[in-house]
């Protein structure tokens, strides 16, 4: 989008209704230029208008003027017409996105719909719907849930979990769930010094070792070395 300001016949027209036709006149062809900034498009018009009444008009000359607005009304200037429609999916846009962040941090409890409560009383009767069903939501979905218990709410938790698990995995040639499975637990903690040192002193390799043998068995590339042999050198 342009930046700038521009001084021309499109500007007089626009300002029609907010300047005198002695104003406009002032606003000649033999003014007309561009102007990169809007100190220098306002120290022009203040040469040809005065200060008191450049500061009375200052927006709406700022606006007939300025090209980026020129653009955007080109292309989108439609959506004006659709203002209070726009505004209202924003604000209830905006609702929902705190609905969802609510959800994936707090997760799902039995106090769900006490725990999220709308921030201010709206006068926006689609937004009182909306956030409505969100109550319903919340009742329906948290019925059932014991004090102190908190439920998952979204598989948004999980699937960063597994798409971290697939880079780990990636690292053996045969692509199978095997020992890195290991791994995800220790994505859902903030690792220190003193939690490596109790896993350090608690679980040994060799623990480690027969837990991945009695859930695991034998690895892909073992099974197929023991079904394949291996070819004796000669």
């Amino acid at each position: 989008m342009s930046s700038g300001y521009r001084l021309d016949g499109q500007t007089q027209e626009r300002l029609r209704g907010v300047l005198n036709e002695a104003q406009r006149y002032r606003l000649n062809y033999r003014l007309w230029r561009d102007y990169d900034e809007e100190a220098h498009y306002l120290q022009a018009l203040r040469r040809h208008l005065g200060e008191e009444v450049v500061e009375m008009h200052r927006q709406a000359l700022c606006q007939a003027g300025q090209l980026g607005r020129r653009e955007f009304e080109a292309h989108l200037g439609w959506l004006l017409n659709y203002r209070e429609a726009v505004d209202d999916y924003t604000e209830r846009l905006a609702e929902i996105e705190r609905f969802q962040r609510h959800l994936k941090h707090t997760g799902l409890r039995a106090d769900a719909g006490e725990a999220f409560q709308a921030q201010a009383p709206s006068a926006n009767p689609a937004l009182r719907a909306l956030q409505s069903k969100m109550q319903a939501y919340l009742k329906h979905e948290s019925a059932g849930i014991e004090a102190g218990t908190v439920w998952l709410a979204t598989s948004d938790v999980l699937e960063s979990l597994f798409g971290k698990y697939k880079l780990f995995s990636q690292r053996s040639p045969l692509k199978e769930v095997s020992r890195w499975v290991l791994v995800l637990p220790l994505l859902t903690v903030r690792l220190s010094r003193e939690l490596i040192r109790q896993a350090l002193e608690s679980v040994s390799t060799e623990k480690l070792e027969r837990w991945v043998s009695e859930h695991f068995g034998p690895s892909a590339f073992a099974r197929r070395k023991a079904a394949l042999g291996s070819g004796k050198k000669t």
